[in-house]
């Protein structure tokens, strides 16, 4: 094959009038554009190789106020004229070579009826076999992983490069929550062959560092950098209080890159923990909690996906708090929103979830709570889809409203005896649920805290629960039977509306209060026993299709019988239904819940 060299092609391309050199298809005023492929254009582009220059074939696109016009050149043409319409055009030419694309190049002109325009189109050789690319920088020296104590000197990390095509090296080190050289985050400043790592605080985190080699743009089509990535080196650094003298055994980068070499470092901390020492991840970020100088609190930082381990401790102070995030215009965000984590674990530092920290982290399906956190805030684990089960430990007391709502994936829970109270919609939703202990020291079950769990069949409620609130367990289709305990005084509005489960239920005589709608829409429920308790039933409180009896042991009538039709919706029943109360009290109920037709629906029981 002939040796080409294509160095820099210049083709003058003149604009004028020229009306009798070409027949224009065009109205009005045109303009002609002149291309001339002369022996300036030969003298700056194969002028080692002129005997090739009549082979080259032209291919010409204009591209202008009338559209785009492609035109083909044969081979020894020095000069053609193109006419035209007025007006903005682009000039794009492509040189062949048998057919061999071998130079481009492009230039805009306005083009005037009346004016001279002329312009170069400096076409570049296409990248071919005499083209020279950037050599890929060869590490012969690669970053070392290492272990030190929180707060220790670190020893800088090294790459060793070279390369021989007088190319010029530059560096950019990243750091990566995961042993894997590509897609890290950029440490800003670190862009030489060495970097030293931090270690303010308890974590495990990859380094390493993209090596660029640049040459020189000769022009000739060639790539002019190439790149490449060290391996990955692991530096963890341990909080000296929790761990003891021990052997790692650290695989410095990815098997793939470095072929599965083992390094083993020493590492001397002290404690009494045997065993692999947790560690936090890298990137996660800590700031001091509301000004304290004593104490911080943990957040997401630039940490997006995988396995999240916090640290106890930052810069030697402790990390009592998972931070809160924010609700802007309904808008949660901040702390752990929305990560993909797929696990967390929270070191025994921390006292206070905050609110909303993981809000919607679809992906988690671990979390590990350690024995010193009391709160569990508003909305904490709320829509986190992923999370089938979790253990609270007896440290908590409190579980606030939402915190575990919209969790669908969630099948099984363990509350612990420290909590005193269950918040508002604290579960809502969490439609996996299928079974929930309520231990005897919670006092309250909040509004909606269990509302639309459509497949929990069993709950025990603690012998120390004293108000199932409004909408408690509001569409709980899935449960059948529920022993309400002798501590409940109040069972609130709709606290069990839309159970359709429901064929009897008996409420204690610890009860002094049916709220309003308490069981409508029951429509499986045919038998209710009320105790002597009872002072008052609230509107629809029993309104369902199939209700058959109703027996109450109160030798008092509950107040609102004004309202007993609606109670109980006694048009539905007809006939067949009856109230049943203490003899001796018949006519008592009669007088204050019902007259005419109604009276006949009362029996006498004897307690």
């Amino acid at each position: 094959m002939r040796k080409r060299v294509f160095a820099g092609l210049s083709i003058f391309v003149i604009c004028g009038l020229i009306l009798t050199a070409c027949f224009s298809p065009y109205e009005g005023e045109t303009a002609v554009i002149t291309i001339n492929f002369n022996n300036n254009a030969r003298s700056s582009w194969l002028h080692d190789n002129l005997d090739i220059l009549s082979e080259i074939e032209y291919r010409v696109t204009l591209d202008g106020p009338t559209g785009t016009h492609k035109h083909i050149i044969a081979p020894g043409t020095e000069r053609m004229k193109f006419t035209v319409a007025s007006g903005l055009w682009t000039v794009k030419l492509d040189a062949y070579h048998n057919d061999e694309h071998c130079a481009t190049g492009s230039n805009s002109v306005y083009v005037k009826a009346g004016q001279n325009n002329p312009v170069t189109i400096k076409m570049k050789p296409v990248s071919g076999e005499n083209s020279v690319d950037a050599q890929t920088p060869e590490i012969s020296g690669q970053p070392q992983g290492a272990a030190y104590k929180v707060g220790a000197t670190a020893a800088a990390m090294e790459v060793t490069v070279a390369v021989t095509d007088g190319g010029t090296l530059s560096y950019q080190w990243y750091s990566h929550n995961t042993s894997s050289n590509s897609g890290g985050t950029i440490i800003n400043g670190a862009i030489d062959a060495s970097y030293t790592p931090a270690t303010n605080a308890e974590e495990t985190v990859y380094y390493y560092v993209v090596v660029t080699n640049t040459i020189a743009d000769n022009e000739d089509g060639g790539n002019k950098t190439a790149t490449t990535a060290s391996n990955t080196a692991m530096i963890t650094v341990v909080d000296s209080e929790h761990h003891h003298e021990y052997e790692w055994t650290i695989t410095i980068g990815a098997a793939a890159a470095n072929n599965g070499v083992e390094t083993s470092v020493q590492a001397c901390v002290c404690g009494e923990t045997t065993g692999t020492p947790r560690v936090s991840t890298a990137g996660l970020s800590y700031t001091l909690i509301n000004g304290s100088t004593t104490e911080y609190e943990a957040a997401a930082g630039t940490v997006t996906s995988g396995a999240v381990v916090i640290a106890s401790k930052y810069e030697g102070l402790p990390v009592t708090a998972i931070a809160e995030a924010e609700v802007i215009d309904e808008n949660v965000i901040g702390s752990f929103v929305q990560t993909a984590i797929t696990s967390v674990i929270i070191p025994d530092s921390v006292e206070t979830i905050g609110n909303f920290a993981f809000f919607g982290c679809q992906n988690l399906t671990s979390v590990t709570i350690p024995s010193s956190v009391t709160t569990i805030s508003r909305g904490a684990f709320a829509l986190c889809q992923g999370l089938t089960s979790i253990t609270i430990p007896d440290s908590v007391t409190t579980i606030s409203e939402s915190a575990f709502a919209l969790c669908q994936g969630l099948t099984s829970i363990t509350i612990p005896d420290s909590v005193t109270s269950i918040g508002d919609f604290t579960f809502y939703d969490c439609t996996g649920l299928t079974s929930i202990i309520i231990p005897d020291s919670i006092t309250s079950i909040g509004e909606s805290a269990f509302e639309k769990c459509t497949n929990l069949t069993s709950v025990t409620i603690g012998n120390s629960v004293q108000t199932i609130c409004f909408n408690a367990f509001k569409d709980c289709t899935s449960l059948s039977n529920i022993i309400i305990p002798n501590s409940v005084t109040t069972i609130g509005d709709g606290a069990f509306e839309a159970c359709t489960s429901f064929t009897n239920i008996i409420i204690p005589n610890s009860v002094t209060t049916i709220g309003g709608g308490a069981f409508l829409l029951c429509d499986n429920l045919t038998s209710v026993e009320i105790g002597t308790g009872i002072t008052s039933i609230g509107y629809r409180a029993f309104d369902n299709n199939n209700l058959a009896s109703v027996t109450i042991y109160a030798i008092e009538p509950p107040t609102n019988g004004d309202f007993a039709v609606n109670v109980f919706n006694l048009t539905r029943h007809g006939s067949y239904f009856r109230i049943k109360v203490p003899a001796g009290s018949v006519d008592v109920y009669k007088s204050a819940w019902g007259i005419g037709f109604y009276d006949n629906l009362y029996e006498a029981i004897t307690p």
